[in-house]
């Protein structure tokens, strides 16, 4: 035993130092190619139809600011109407061509119907969807007793996935009239 472990402990360093110098460079340039590719050609969104559950705050709302400066008409989803309406505002302001607010729960599977058919009736067709909308609970792990704290959380995201069914399920028709490239 004692000599399967002096082996390993002059074998296994080498092997370490071998593996960073012949494998790390080269992944690091592929990696380092592959960022300033996708820098470069980056997509163009301008004239694209982009849907945002849980535009109204965080993540979703800076995606929607983004998404509006680089030209994309907006379909804005959130359960807090004012907060939305700010944020659609803004995003006029910073060039999005048309901006739809649809005050809805992504957690409730017919309110995912009436977004993707609002969505796709007043702008045409979805060429983007993000599904941005979350909830969360912030406390500490030891104070959870109950699998059932976790139940609205659970729930929202097993149901929040019913709008990425009902979008897909939009007919391919509508969307080349419209001359999407979706």
């Amino acid at each position: 035993m004692d000599f399967i472990h002096q082996l390993l402990s002059i074998i296994l360093p080498l092997l370490t130092i071998l593996f960073l110098l012949f494998f790390l460079p080269p992944y690091l340039i592929f990696k380092l190619i592959t960022y300033i590719f996708r820098s470069l050609c980056s997509e163009n969104v301008a004239g694209k139809v982009v849907l945002i559950t849980g535009a109204s705050s965080g993540i979703g709302e800076q995606l929607a600011y983004e998404y509006a400066r680089r030209g994309a008409s907006l379909a804005l989803v959130a359960r807090r109407e004012d907060r939305l309406s700010t944020v659609a505002d803004k995003s006029r302001r910073l060039c999005s061509p048309d901006n739809l607010n649809i005050p809805a729960d992504v957690s409730k599977a017919e309110d995912c119907k009436i977004i993707v058919d609002k969505a796709v009736s007043y702008l045409g067709c979805l060429d983007h969807s993000v599904n941005n909308a979350g909830i969360g609970q912030f406390r500490m792990s030891e104070d959870l007793t109950q699998i059932s704290d976790f139940d609205r959380i659970i729930c929202q995201a097993i149901e929040s996935k019913k709008l990425w069914r009902v979008w897909t399920e939009i007919p391919f028709e509508t969307c080349v009239q419209k001359g999407s490239s979706r």
